[in-house]
C-alpha cells in the first residue's frame, strides 16, 4: 500500500522492488498484491522516491510468511515542508538580530537586516517534516520589534507546518529614536 502526504501526485509515478528484484510501479490507487516465497525472508522497498519525501515503512514491508499468511507493506512518503525567515528593519544598517528556534530540523541563528550590504536578511530551513515549529527574534536594545507575519497567518511561536508546505515569515523592527541635550548654566 503506498500512501502520500503533500502535493498530489500520480501515486504509479512511484515504483518499489521486491528482494532488490525489478522495480514494480505502484497501481493508481497505490495497492498492489505481491506473492512471496512462504518460509523465505522478504524485504519490501521503494526505489528512487526522490530528494522531496522523507520515506517510512511499516512493519510488513519485511519478514516471513508461511502458508496462508498475509501481510501489508504500507510506504509512506511525506513531501518535505519549507521555512524562511526574512528580516526587514529601519533603519538599514549592519545589525545583527538574534533568533531562537524550536523544532525538529531547525537551529538558532542570526540575521542581518535589510541592507544586502551588509549580509544576508534570510534564512531558509528546508527538509522539514510537518510539524509545530517557532521562531523568535531576541530583545535587543535600542529596537522595537513592531511586525511578525508569517504567509499562512500562523503566529511565529506556533508555525504549523504541512507536509509540502512553504511559509515564510517576515521579522520588522524600528530603532528607537535618541534624544540629546546639553544643560547650560
Amino acid at each position: 500500500e503506498k500512501v502520500l502526504n503533500g502535493t498530489p501526485v500520480s501515486l504509479s509515478t512511484f515504483s518499489f522492488v521486491v528482494d532488490s528484484g525489478s522495480p514494480i510501479s505502484f497501481e493508481t490507487d497505490g495497492s498492489n498484491n505481491i506473492l512471496v516465497i512462504p518460509g523465505a525472508a522478504y524485504s519490501i522497498t521503494e526505489t528512487n522516491p526522490g530528494a522531496s519525501y522523507n520515506v517510512a515503512y511499516s512493519a510488513g514491508c519485511n519478514g516471513t510468511l508461511d502458508y496462508g499468511q498475509t501481510a501489508t507493506c504500507t510506504i509512506t512518503n511525506t513531501e518535505y515542508g519549507k521555512l524562511t525567515i526574512i528580516k526587514n528593519a529601519n533603519p538599514s544598517g549592519s545589525q545583527s538580530f538574534d533568533f531562537t528556534t524550536a523544532g525538529t530540523g531547525l537551529s538558532d541563528f542570526s540575521l542581518l537586516d535589510n541592507d544586502d550590504v551588509f549580509g544576508s536578511n534570510t534564512k531558509i530551513f528546508s527538509n522539514l517534516l510537518p510539524g509545530t515549529y517557532s521562531v523568535t527574534e531576541n530583545t535587543l536594545y535600542g529596537w522595537d520589534l513592531n511586525n511578525v507575519t508569517c504567509s499562512d497567518g500562523s503566529l511565529n511561536t506556533s508555525i504549523n507546518l504541512s507536509a509540502g508546505e512553504d511559509i515564510t515569515c517576515t521579522f520588522t523592527n524600528l530603532m528607537r529614536g535618541v534624544i540629546g541635550g546639553h544643560k547650560y548654566n
